[in-house]
């Protein structure tokens, strides 16, 4: 269940929590297992050089007593305390070769198992035998064989012949690995919860994201854990969050949008339709008809013009706009948004002007910056006082040049002057009902002056005029 703390068989967690126990198990067993292998030849190795050792100590001890140089006692004591020693049997027996290869002194010493009997031959050639586990039906048990040549003045006179329980060796290996998996369990135990604090700290983001999935339909304030990772995890974490607050970016936009085309639209549309139902009913007769059929046209160039501006302001806002940034000379720009807007200002008398430093280059998309111009300057001819002044200025400052748009009009009200950016806004006490205007053109002129990396602001005196200025990145100078 999200965000609870029940978790089911099959959640990630579970998976994970199972999957590093096994992990963990797995390693560890075989790691007791390599080592118990290990160690197993290694005693079995060491043991075969200390039976090898004790006989070659048999044989030379053996040899100086038949020479004479030491007794008997001697050789027995030293014989018994290599036994003791290494923890086995040793025989050393003169006899003649060949009673040695019929195996019947062997047999009479009662050592005459088959395999002391195969190895003879080689000893009294000369060679040291060693055999592992081998089972002597003469000691009833399984024991480690080493026999050696037992020489005197060059010649091979007898065999010296070690007998070494497995058992005693087995018992040391039990112990051993006993130690060894007490140990592995050991490690499992510890490392369990280990694994469980790390299973849970890697599975806690993804059941958050699960439990803000479910809660993707009700768009709303939606808090999001803070994610502490710096992995993969937190990255798909903090993508999911992003992702989130766009959605309900884009879902509020798609609210303010439906309601805001809503009331604009409400008003053309419902004098379009009075009008058209006036004239079906016959309440304007045939001579006035052609006067409201003219408001008609009118109303419908200005849902023309809001729908265009509406679509293009939602592009702006969604990112599904593309810039083509270039080195583009201002005053080119700008005189040619003088020229298109000359006829407008030509018919109120108003004097519009571009001065621009000649080359100053700015970084910035050529068609988007004469939209934001000719948005900023239509919008100053239509508050401008007939024979006024509408002025394109520029200046830099630092890395940015400063564009402005200058009129002398009735400026804007300073409790209005926060709000001229927003979409649909209008000053009661500046618009005019007849300039048919939506309150878009600012709101599209901001959005494209920050796409482009700039800002934009408005100051206005009432009585003096409103200067609206943006700032764009100068172009790098050339060499």
């Amino acid at each position: 269940m999200p965000g609870g703390g029940i978790v089911l068989f099959g959640s990630i967690f579970t998976r994970l929590l199972v999957t590093y126990l096994l992990i963990t198990v797995i390693v560890v067993s075989v790691l007791a297992f390599v080592a118990s292998i290990i160690y197993k030849d290694a005693i079995f190795q060491a043991k075969r050089s200390a039976l090898e050792a004790a006989a070659v100590s048999t044989a030379e001890l053996t040899e100086a007593h038949l020479e004479g140089r030491t007794s008997a006692e001697a050789l027995s004591s030293a014989v018994d305390a290599l036994g003791v020693s290494t923890g086995a049997m040793i025989y050393s027996l003169r006899l003649d070769p060949e009673d040695f290869k019929n195996g019947s002194a062997l047999t009479a010493a009662g050592i005459g198992d088959d395999y002391v009997v195969g190895s003879m031959e080689a000893i009294l050639g000369g060679e040291t035998v060693y055999l592992e586990k081998e089972y002597s039906d003469a000691f009833d048990m399984h024991v480690l064989f080493a026999g050696h040549p037992l020489r005197l003045d060059g010649q091979t006179i007898g065999a010296v012949l070690i007998f070494c329980p497995v058992s005693n060796i087995d018992r040391a290996l039990s112990n051993l690995n006993l130690m060894l998996w007490l140990a592995a369990v050991a490690v499992i135990l510890l490392s369990s919860p280990l694994i469980y604090l790390n299973a849970r700290h890697i599975s806690r983001p993804i059941r958050e994201m699960e439990a803000m999935a479910r809660r993707i339909a009700p768009i709303g304030d939606l808090k999001f854990a803070s994610i502490t990772q710096k992995d993969e995890i937190a990255m798909l974490s903090a993508a999911f969050y992003e992702m989130r607050q766009r959605l309900d970016e884009v879902e509020k936009m798609r609210r303010e949008l439906i309601a805001d085309v809503s009331h604009e639209l409400r008003t053309p549309l419902t004098s379009i339709s009075g009008f058209v139902q006036a004239i079906l009913d016959g309440l304007i007769g045939p001579d006035e008809q052609e006067q409201y059929m003219k408001l008609i046209r009118e109303e419908s160039d200005r849902l023309i013009r809001l729908t265009s501006d509406l679509l293009e302001l939602a592009r702006i806002q969604s990112g599904n706009i593309r810039l083509d940034i270039e080195e583009i000379d201002l005053a080119a720009i700008a005189g040619a948004v003088a020229a298109t807007e000359k006829i407008t200002a030509h018919q109120k008398d108003i004097t519009l002007a571009a001065m621009i430093p000649h080359g100053m280059t700015v970084m910035a998309d050529g068609e988007r910056l004469k939209q934001i111009l000719l948005n900023l300057v239509g919008n100053a001819l239509k508050y401008a006082p007939d024979c006024g002044n509408v002025t394109i200025k520029a200046k830099m400052d630092g890395a940015y040049a400063v564009i402005m748009v200058e009129d002398n009009g009735e400026g804007i009200p300073p409790e209005d002057l926060p709000y001229i950016f927003e979409k649909f806004y209008r000053s009661d006490k500046v618009c005019k009902p007849e300039d048919g205007s939506a309150g878009l053109g600012l709101s599209i002129a901001k959005h494209l002056v920050e796409l482009q990396g700039g800002t934009i602001k408005a100051e206005s005196t009432q009585g003096t005029g409103t200067v609206v200025s943006f700032t764009l990145p100068l172009a790098e100078p050339k060499a």
